[in-house]
């Protein structure tokens, strides 16, 4: 897997590079939508998305401008921590806790802002 749309192309190309064994490759791609306000980040498999909270959008960038492509360090570290979901045939449990879990730090951290 490979972060897609959302993340600056010069950090896809480059991150491709490095993570791609073969010709293909899944992109893992990013969208800004609107999500209960416990939520930060939620996890679309069936898309290979990675869904932010547009009410946090503004808080998360700052000082900077939206765009296509912003946050992209919180978006690479969104990645990271929730690549193995897009494998899942189904979350466990113990993986659901987990997730909420994840938010609810990120979520207080977001108010910190």
């Amino acid at each position: 897997m490979t972060p897609g749309v959302g993340v600056p192309a010069v950090a896809r190309r480059a991150i491709a590079t490095k993570v791609i064994k073969d010709d293909f490759a899944r992109q893992i791609e990013f969208e800004w939508i609107s999500l209960p306000k416990a939520f930060v980040f939620s996890v679309d498999p069936e898309e290979d998305r990675i869904l932010l909270n547009k009410k946090y959008r503004q808080r998360i960038l700052g000082m900077n401008r939206a765009s296509g492509a912003d946050a992209a360090i919180v978006k690479l570290l969104l990645f990271l921590l929730l690549e193995n979901e897009f494998d899942r045939e189904r979350i466990s449990a113990k993986q659901s806790n987990w997730l909420k879990r994840c938010n609810a730090i990120l979520l207080e951290a977001v108010k910190a802002l």
